[in-house]
């Protein structure tokens, strides 16, 4: 077919295709390439006139003010093309680039209308009238990208496209319907194929993981700034609000009821492209890696629109949502290896979180978010109920995981907070249903793009490069990117994906039929639904298909366009066939509606292009009119919006996005002027509709777009010094805008610079965490941010205001930031300033040599302490640099830390280095027996921590095993006390004294039971220990025993022959010292052993009613044996004695447990004295303890006891009349009537003597 060049643009009066048939032959035989770009004709851009914009900006504050240069500090602002932003957390380097300006242009030369103009509706309002406008439109079809969700808010739209042809076809005449939930396509913004309409999907919404939403601007106080977040409880829905398909109902439903297929039409372009599914679970399943990367040369092979189905919902009868196994399911995922369960339904089912990069909104690709939108993700996954119960209980946790936390430490937040809990709650037990078919869990990352991260701190693929042994072996990732065209990114790129299966989707060796069969598949459901009313044979056309399908490389998004293209009528006849999505870009451009307001459509395109998030219509709106000279209407910017749906996708809160990367990268490089979008003029109009009020100063993160914008803008002209003086006037304290949170953790040096040049503190204080900028810059290693403070001339030895009172330079060489130490140093950092435990940079510098090599210090003592602690830390490269390097050369290797007092040996030996111990012993000739300032030794320091290890090497090489530190302890008496089984037989097996006292007469023995050890205990028993050595105080091991509390161990002493009635000098018992502690097991079981119970056991148990109740139980229960053994007297004595200890207050009437207990008891003793009384023959006393019984519980029993000893006494009526009260107490009991009868024959017996 001949080439044809391009045509030159549509007039209004050109006629549209005349049947549907007709623009499908046109796209099956068109496959010729177009001409060459240049040789495209078009007409010539509108002459516009300049205007000063940075005039507008000074009429909102009063612009005859004269400039000051009295706030400028430091030199001009550096210009970011020569600034290297070095990252050290990592091997990339990032370089800032911005562009320069032109002259601004007018935008729009409107002349104005006296009337008074209204306001703009709110959102909701606006959001309607877009909506009538596309309802009324009856021209060419509005441009329709078939649907997906968006990247950052799960959004799901329904195609208007089919809609509008249903509707045309039953009702030619008649105005077109639209369905008003897909007012423009949805695309991923990072890489997306064709989806489905009514898909839901497991995202977060926009407003909770994008940061604000840039609105109408409040004006917030100073207070309201990001530091002041705070946690909020977790969503424990598995479908946020915004995501559901419910909520964005047609307005016109009414007019679409007969229409019942229009709603699920898109569903018949639906591809499910489970060849890619498949190929996911080979690799992920059988790699050790940990995990897989999705990746493919260009946009649009449909990668990001892949993970979106596997988080799709799938739709039941009872609306049950979830995209994870249940226990319904357990039974069908059992069957994955057949062929009835698909590798799609496997992956999907363990999905964990989920994140998807947006190129339109950078937050979503800065890593403090993406790590804070995955853990909030994951606490709505319906089997994680016991990680929400871990976050609800445990508050520091909770603390840990917000967004805040993440910016300050995001491996904490991720690793600790998350996953360590989640391996925790796994190994318990209390993950069972997660892990109840398989052993692994999928995360997924979409869409990675560094490239949109402009700050210093690490990427995303940074972080997860340096913590990869960190993620634990059941969690594998999934992640999604493009292949990066840039050398030095490539080779970056790379060595990421060396860890990872890499599945290239783009492999043509592979893969290309299955590519091909997609976009055949795609093409004939096109086909299908476009030429419903004329079919024609589909396979007289499949060569032309086959044409489409090597066109399109596999590449549906770009198929996808080009259907879009023939269908919206917007390809010129007589052209050939586009075949890149910038020549669809250009066609879709060159439509006679945008031509004709191509300035306001450039201006919208330009604004969403500026701004690093959705925006409203409101304010796209309001900036659009911030040109004071000229005013476009309402209801024109509206169709404007309307035109641009091939550019623009709408999100269900009513804001506005570019549609796909690929738009974004093509409105900002064509080289061609006339479709090229000047992105500083839109940060010039946001950056006017931001300090349009000035009642107010700016707060927060307002503020901080602001200044982004201005400076990016095209207002000054690169004047540094008016746009300056402009930021002043804009925020009221540029010292709490420099150290707020993000800033400091994730500096935009841009916007830092322009602050410090406006008066900002450099050496400000990040207030949530009391830590100056440059400390915290120097801690994570941002080069650029530290040179930047140190520029605007920052205190260079500040020191944090925590409790560490560390510099600047002691962080950086801890942290093994080396260029950031070379830096601090060029600026005369003191390198000899002490922190809270009075160590010097140097001494951090011995965990990094490269750092110490740079640190040249003079002061002898400084070495000798950076010595000393890089034997605690185990740096064994720095002891062997110190040691053989002329300039360390007076370190004395027995020496000790002048403020410590430790020595290398004793540091190493402490800490458990072996290494190192090794070294010095081996290569240096350590004295193995030197004492640091406590008179410890290497091998008791060694014993003490339980360094088994270095204690066998010690005592091999003859280290002194008796010798004592400052209290007399051995060795053996230290590990004793300390409970170190495997050290106290090291140390036994080696002739240990298992006799040796310390200074108070303690032996091994006695440590062991003060501590509590049962094993340590029987080791020594076992070796012949005294098991009733006494102190200096009189204390045997059993005391100690008493006092610790474990009755096993004192069962052990008393079993081993123990003495437990053993007085002490101070007249104690071991039972008196676990009375004195409460120990209650105790002291039954030396209660047991019927030990006597002295004036300082009472003492000590006066006030403890627990304990008195056990010693008056045991008083009663010795009583009662001694009675049933006939010894009354002695029994007696016990009842008399227990009566004596009793608490006096117990005769009051309360319901306290104890006083009814004394109560009870009381009345024990006073029955059993009774008894006792009775058979002493001592009548009169016993009826006086009954007496006494009685008063206390009037019971059956006493009123028996007391008619008895009442007949021993002959006193027959007496003890009647007890007798029958008793029997109205206790009716039932027949032993009563025996007694009575009894009584009655005496009685009777008494009165015939009498006669």
């Amino acid at each position: 077919m001949r080439s044809m060049p391009p045509s030159p643009i549509p007039t209004p009066n050109s006629q549209p295709h005349s049947s549907s048939t007709i623009i499908a032959n046109n796209l099956l035989v068109q496959a010729s390439p177009p001409m060459p770009r240049s040789s495209i004709e078009r007409p010539p851009p509108t002459p516009v006139k300049p205007v000063s914009h940075f005039q507008k900006l000074l009429h909102h504050f009063n612009g005859s003010k004269s400039f000051s240069s009295s706030f400028i500090r430091g030199t001009p602002l550096t210009s970011s093309q020569q600034r290297s932003a070095i990252k050290t957390n990592g091997s990339m380097t990032t370089i800032i680039k911005n562009s320069n300006n032109k002259t601004p242009e007018q935008l729009i030369s409107k002349p104005k209308s006296d009337e008074t103009l209204p306001p703009p509706p709110p959102p909701e309002m606006a959001h309607e009238q877009l909506l009538d406008i596309l309802f009324q439109s009856n021209r060419t079809h509005i441009a329709s990208i078939s649907p997906s969700p968006s990247t950052s808010s799960a959004t799901t739209h329904t195609s208007i496209q089919q809609i509008m042809r249903n509707t045309k076809k039953k009702q030619p005449q008649q105005q077109i319907q639209f369905n008003p939930t897909n007012i423009s396509p949805s695309m991923s913004n990072s890489d997306l194929s064709f989806s489905p309409s009514g898909m839901k999907v497991f995202s977060p919404s926009i407003e909770t993981f994008s940061g604000y939403e840039l609105g109408p601007m409040s004006k917030s106080a100073p207070n309201a700034m990001v530091e002041s977040q705070t946690w909020s409880p977790p969503r424990y829905i598995t479908t946020p609000s915004s995501s559901s398909a419910s909520t964005h109902t047609c307005h016109c439903s009414s007019n679409l009821k007969d229409d019942s297929n229009s709603l699920h039409d898109d569903e018949k372009l639906f591809i499910q492209r489970d060849w890619i599914y498949d190929e996911m679970f080979k690799l992920i399943r059988g790699t050790t890696k940990p995990g897989l990367v999705l990746i493919s040369r260009t946009p649009g092979m449909g990668k990001t629109w892949l993970m979106k189905n596997l988080l799709r919902i799938t739709t039941s009868a009872s609306q049950q949502t979830t995209s994870v196994i249940t226990q319904n399911e357990k039974a069908s995922i059992i069957r994955v290896n057949s062929a009835k369960k698909s590798s799609y339904e496997w992956l999907k089912c363990h999905i964990l979180s989920s994140h998807f990069c947006d190129c339109s909104q950078t937050d979503s690709c800065s890593l403090p978010d993406i790590i804070h939108s995955i853990i909030y993700r994951a606490l709505e996954h319906p089997l994680l109920h016991a990680y929400r119960d871990v976050i609800l209980r445990e508050q520091h946790t909770r603390k840990a995981i917000t967004l805040n936390a993440c910016i300050q430490n995001v491996e904490h937040a991720f690793f600790t907070a998350f996953l360590d809990q989640l391996n925790q709650l796994k190994l318990l037990g209390h993950l069972q249903e997660l892990f109840s078919v398989t052993n692994h869990i999928y995360l997924i990352i979409d869409g990675i793009n560094n490239e949109l991260c402009d700050t210093e701190g690490q990427t995303i693929t940074e972080f997860l490069f340096t913590n990869l042994h960190r993620i634990p072996p059941w969690l594998k990732l999934i992640i999604t990117m493009n292949r990066l065209h840039d050398n030095q990114l490539q080779t970056e790129q790379n060595t990421f994906l060396q860890h990872f299966a890499v599945l290239d989707i783009e492999d043509e060796l592979r893969f290309s039929n299955y590519l091909y069969n997609d976009i055949r598949k795609y093409l004939s459901k096109r086909l299908e639904n476009d030429c419903s009313n004329e079919l024609y044979d589909l396979s007289s056309s499949m060569s032309n298909i086959d044409q489409l399908c090597t066109l399109s490389h596999g590449n549906i998004f770009f198929i996808q366009q080009l259907c879009d293209l023939f269908e919206q009528r917007e390809f010129p006849a007589n052209i050939d066939l586009p075949r890149t999505l910038n020549e669809i870009y250009y066609y879709r451009f060159r439509t006679n509606k945008i031509q004709e307001h191509i300035e306001i459509c450039r201006a919208i395109l330009e604004i969403c292009l500026a701004i690093r998030r959705p925006i409203n219509l409101n304010v796209l709106y309001s900036c659009v009119n911030v040109d004071e000279e000229s005013h476009i209407e309402w209801s024109i910017f509206l169709q404007c919006v309307s035109y641009l749906s091939a550019f623009l996708t709408q999100y269900p809160n009513a804001t506005y996005a570019t549609v796909h990367g690929s738009i974004r990268h093509w409105l900002l490089t064509n080289k061609n002027q006339y479709f090229a979008c000047n992105i500083k003029k839109g940060h010039s109009r946001l950056a006017l509709y931001l300090s349009h009020s000035l009642s107010n100063s700016l707060h927060g993160p307002e503020a901080t777009e602001c200044i982004r914008h201005l400076s990016l803008s095209d207002l000054f002209s690169n004047n540094i010094i008016q746009l300056c003086h402009t930021i002043k006037h804009l925020i009221d304290d540029p010292s709490r805008l420099l150290a707020s949170l993000r800033n400091a953790f994730y500096p935009e040096l841009d916007i830092s610079e322009l602050l410090l040049m406006t008066s900002a503190n450099p050496d400000s204080i990040v207030n949530s965490i009391h830590m100056p900028l440059l400390c915290i810059a120097s801690r994570n290693g941002y080069m650029s941010f530290v040179e930047l403070l140190l520029k605007y001339h920052a205190n260079v030895n500040i020191i944090t205001k925590d409790n560490d009172n560390k510099t600047s330079l002691m962080l950086a060489a801890e942290y093994g930031h080396e260029q950031v130490v070379k830096l601090l140093i060029n600026y005369n950092a003191n390198i000899t300033l002490k922190d809270k435990y009075q160590l010097t940079a140097v001494a951090y510098a011995t965990k990094h040599v490269s750092i110490l090599k740079l640190l040249n210090c003079t002061d002898e003592s400084i070495k000798q302490q950076a010595f000393v602690y890089a034997a605690s830390t185990g740096s064994l490269d720095a002891l062997e640099f110190m040691l053989t390097d002329n300039h360390y050369s007076t370190i004395d290797i027995n020496g000790t830390d002048y403020v410590h007092g430790e020595t290398a040996l004793t540091n190493a030996a402490s800490h458990g280095h072996m290494n190192v111990i090794d070294y010095l012993i081996t290569n240096h000739q350590a004295d193995i027996d030197r004492t640091n300032s406590r008179q410890m030794t290497p091998l008791l320091l060694a014993v003490k921590n339980g360094m088994w290890s270095c204690v066998e090497y010690l005592l091999d090489h003859h280290a002194s095993i008796e010798h004592c530190d400052k209290q007399k302890r051995t060795c053996l008496v230290i590990a004793s006390s300390e409970g170190h089984l495997a050290v106290i037989d090291s140390l036994l097996e080696k002739g240990a004294n298992v006799h040796h006292e310390d200074e108070e007469g303690l032996t091994s023995l006695s440590w062991a039971c003060l501590k509590g050890h049962f094993h340590a205990c029987e080791t020594l028993l076992a070796h012949g220990s005294n098991i009733n050595h006494e102190d200096i105080n009189g204390r045997i091991p059993i005391d100690m025993a008493s006092f610790y509390g474990d009755v096993q161990l004192v069962q052990l002493l008393i079993d081993h022959g123990s003495i437990v009635d053993h007085v002490d000098k101070n007249g104690m018992r071991a039972l008196d010292r676990a009375i004195g502690c409460r120990n209650v097991a105790v002291v039954n079981c030396l209660l047991k052993k019927s030990v006597k119970l002295g004036p300082s056991t009472w003492a000590l148990a006066a006030g403890k009613n627990d304990m008195m109740t056990i010693l008056i139980s045991k008083l009663i229960d010795d009583g009662i044996s001694l009675y049933k053994k006939n010894q009354y007297k002695d029994a007696a004595y016990r009842f008399s004695y227990a009566l004596k200890k009793l608490p006096t207050n117990i005769d009051q009437q309360t319901t306290d447990q104890f006083t009814t207990n004394f109560r009870f008891m009381k009345y024990n003793c006073l029955i059993h004295l009774a008894k006792c009384k009775r058979k002493l023959d001592s009548y009169e006393a016993a009826i006086d303890y009954c007496t006494q019984a009685l008063y206390i519980h009037n019971t059956a029993d006493g009123l028996l006891l007391r008619s008895r000893i009442k007949r021993d006494q002959k006193l027959y009526d007496d003890a009647l009349t007890d007798l029958l009260a008793a029997k109205n107490l206790d009716p039932t009991n027949t032993d009563l009537d025996r007694y009575i009868n009894r009584l009655n024959v005496d009685l009777q017996h008494c009165h015939e003597t009498l006669l």
